[in-house]
């Protein structure tokens, strides 16, 4: 664990590149750069570009290229470029290296988890609020979500554009389901054991796997159960919280995790999405994921897919669900060199952009087509009076979960000073209890003590 730690540190030097002002380029990646930019102005001689990195591939990806072309195909005076860096994690890191070299893109799509990051950028990102006041844009931002807007605000105004939002549900095989004689999958994780039985009757090896296991099973586990997560309210009053998911509760859960991945009732699948095939091939009857993979999930055509809320622990003191915590991510607006020509008119159509994205009718189609919630209230009515809901109930749980009960300050979300080495932290702290290497007391006491000091090197570098 702690090699593991000290290996992920390392990038500290490399995700802590907006409070450094460092002349550093790399001379191949500043030509690929300049190459891109010089046939993107050739194609589009006419308009001002701006540049949009994004981390979408699949279903997800196809969806967001028709929303960018119909922005387009709305006017003549911007044409939004759009660029796949494959994922979060590598979005993040190529934009640290763009920044220094002066090639960052205009705007970053980036995962929930780097909000701190991004709110404490020393000036590399322009908040949207401030973004909004430059340009005279409007947008009207009191009607995301508050679990939406709030997870990216700062003083009650929003420093994001909240673009990609998403909940963790439980997704399961209806037809094996069904053929154990089960409707519903379990409410709780004490129903778990029933219901193993039931399919492992009917021949079914895997009961269950989880993508995004630091995401679901402890940030996510911790809300729903009305759990901090960190003191200080979750992060969002100090940079400098100490976390507590080394509490009796999550001790509890994983050490019963791990029970079941001895009795083959649990399967681990690996980090992020490495899971998804687990279930996707049948091996697996029921997974938890982001309810982004809908659009996915639900063109298998070995069996039908069923959406659920995800399972909570269920106790004496806990005897039903708080709510859960918004995933995906946030628009940023990187802050552009002070010789950019056309400075102006390129945050005037990163605004305009985002002023169309906010619009009820696209929040809507975003939502239809890829499983995120719609972030607005108005977007989430047009979709109720389309009648959208009533023959897609499934496309609703994820909403209902993240307003099952009005949010604690504890469950509002999460936000921590290098928070996705503390992710990585936590994947591995989590295949060591999988593992049967540590116990899940030891590994999350150890967890824990690692996370704090990577959230005070981040506080010492921004107080």
């Amino acid at each position: 664990m702690r090699n593991k730690v000290k290996k992920a540190a390392v990038l500290i030097s490399i995700l802590a590149f907006f409070v450094t002002s460092s002349a550093y380029a790399d001379t191949s990646f500043w030509q690929q750069a300049k190459a891109v930019f010089s046939n993107n102005q050739h194609k589009h001689p006419n308009r001002t570009e701006i540049v949009f990195w994004h981390s979408f591939g699949g279903s997800l990806g196809a969806s967001l290229r028709k929303i960018i072309a119909e922005f387009n195909n709305t006017q003549n005076t911007y044409y939004v470029v759009a660029v796949n860096k494959s994922n979060y994690e590598n979005s993040l890191t190529s934009a640290a290296t763009a920044f220094r070299s002066h090639t960052q893109p205009n705007i970053l799509l980036s995962y929930e988890i780097g909000a701190a990051m991004m709110i404490h950028s020393g000036g590399a990102i322009i908040p949207l609020y401030k973004l909004l006041n430059m340009t005279g844009v409007k947008i009207n931002t009191h009607d995301f979500w508050p679990a939406v807007g709030g997870y990216y605000s700062v003083d009650n105004k929003l420093a994001g554009f909240p673009f990609n939002s998403s909940s963790p549900v439980l997704f399961y095989n209806k037809n094996v389901l069904e053929k154990a004689g089960i409707k519903t999958p379990p409410r709780t994780w004490q129903q778990m054991d029933a219901f193993a039985k039931r399919l492992q009757g009917v021949g079914q090896s895997c009961i269950f796997t989880t993508g995004y296991p630091s995401w679901i099973l402890l940030e996510e586990f911790s809300a729903w159960n009305n759990l901090p997560y960190a003191s200080e309210n979750n992060g969002f009053d100090s940079l400098a919280p100490k976390l507590l998911f080394n509490n009796k509760t999550v001790v509890d859960f994983l050490t019963q995790l791990y029970h079941w991945a001895q009795e083959g009732v649990f399967m681990y699948g690996g980090r992020l999405g490495s899971s998804d095939s687990l279930f996707t091939s049948g091996k697996c009857a029921m997974t938890m994921q982001s309810s982004s993979m809908i659009a996915d999930f639900s063109k298998v055509k070995s069996f039908k897919t069923g959406v659920a809320p995800i399972p909570f622990w269920k106790t004496n003191t806990n005897t039903h669900p708080q709510n859960t915590i918004i995933g995906g991510g946030a628009l940023w607006t990187f802050a552009l060199p002070k010789d950019t020509p056309n400075k102006a008119k390129i945050y005037k159509g990163v605004a305009l952009f985002y002023q169309f994205l906010s619009k009820a009718s696209i929040q809507a189609e975003w939502a239809k087509a890829t499983g995120y919630i719609p972030a607005t209230k108005s977007a989430y009515n047009l979709l109720k009076q389309e009648g959208f809901y009533k023959k897609n109930p499934y496309a609703e749980v994820a909403l209902q979960e993240l307003n099952n009960l009005p949010p604690k300050p504890y469950t509002k979300g999460i936000r921590l000073g290098n928070f996705p080495l503390i992710r990585q932290v936590n994947d591995a702290m989590l295949e060591q209890i999988f593992s049967g290497d540590q116990s899940a007391k030891n590994a999350l006491q150890d967890g824990v003590e690692s996370g704090n000091r990577l959230i005070m090197q981040f506080y010492q570098q921004n107080r």
